[in-house]
């Protein structure tokens, strides 16, 4: 199916007039010293790349992403390959996708309950919950007039069909209130996921949840938010602060949060042409009462250059992570 479809998009592209690109190629470091003295200490460098093409014709509009990496220390984890490659087609009140997409469902800041339909691109930034692989399938989507939209999708991964059925839109309510309530079927669990966002004034309120059954056992993980923005402080920049309380039934390995945890955190957001950063939080597990700390900043310079400084503390580890890249 993707060298049929990269036809389709080459041909395409050949005779279209509006085609949009970006990518950008960016350095990255990252260093961990576990504090375990059985675990050494790890250093990862390496060089990414990201190119899109994208274009519309007519009710047609055909995207295609490539990603890559180069580590010259592991050169077994380096790879060039299609991200997204899709095709999408509009009528009056549905559309139709066919190929490699990626979605985003849910807005909590430290860990999205919901967004479950990507796996997660460990090999760039580990701890980014945005930096996603592709997923191969096919959506339906019927858009109602209130709003609201049902979607069903089918994707596959290695031979595991998934099937989705997702009801998700908009309510005008105080300043708006963005819904989806999704049911989730494969070969090995059934899943119920939630996610609403609500805004109120300056106030962000968020709630995620999902519910899951196997044939052994049955758990569940959900997430509260709060954001509350103060606009035009200090030098006329922003101030964003943030809350949010997890909880889960089962100990889950590699999620950022455990089964009662609280983060309370800071955004400072300059309001720049280059929408420059930094946020720092603290994450409370209120099991053994640990704590994890974490600084990020987020730079752009003339609107082509990116930096990312990161640092995570927490009982296990230190990780250092910063990362310089060109945009075009």
């Amino acid at each position: 199916m993707r060298h049929t479809l990269f036809l389709c998009f080459v041909s395409v592209f050949l005779f279209a007039f509006d085609i949009q690109t970006k990518g950008d190629v960016t350095a990255h470091y990252e260093k961990i010293n576990y504090k375990h003295p059985m675990i050494d200490d790890n250093i990862s460098r390496y060089v990414s790349m990201n190119f899109e093409l994208k274009t519309y014709l007519d009710d047609y509009k055909l995207l295609s992403n490539i990603i890559g990496l180069y580590d010259k220390q592991y050169e077994d984890k380096s790879y060039l390959k299609f991200n997204e490659l899709y095709i999408q087609k509009e009528f009056e009140n549905i559309t139709i996708k066919l190929g490699r997409d990626i979605k985003y469902w849910g807005a909590l800041e430290i860990d999205n309950i919901a967004d479950i339909y990507n796996q997660k691109n460990t090999t760039l930034d580990r701890f980014d919950k945005d930096q996603k692989l592709g997923t191969d399938a096919i959506t339906f989507e019927y858009f109602f007039q209130n709003d609201t939209d049902i979607s069903f999708i089918a994707s596959k991964y290695d031979d595991n069909i998934t099937k989705y059925l997702k009801y998700s839109g908009a309510i005008d309510i105080v300043n708006g209130v963005d819904f989806g309530f999704i049911a989730k079927h494969d070969d090995n669990n059934t899943q119920y996921i939630n996610y609403t966002t609500a805004i109120v004034g300056s106030n962000i309120f968020k709630l995620e949840y999902i519910n899951t059954n196997t044939k052994n056992t049955n758990f569940y993980k959900a997430g509260i938010g709060y954001e509350r923005t103060f606009f035009k402080v200090l030098n006329k920049n922003d101030i964003v602060i943030l809350v949010e309380y997890y909880k889960s039934n089962i100990k889950q390995q590699n999620t950022t949060t455990g089964q009662d945890d609280i983060f309370a955190g800071i955004k400072y957001n300059f309001n720049d042409v280059d929408s420059s950063d930094i946020i720092f939080g603290m994450i409370k597990d209120m099991d053994d009462l640990s704590y994890s700390y974490t600084a990020e900043s987020n730079t752009k310079f003339f609107d082509i250059l990116k930096t990312k400084l990161s640092y995570i503390q927490n009982d296990f580890f230190k990780r250092y992570y910063v990362s310089f890249g060109y945009h075009f």
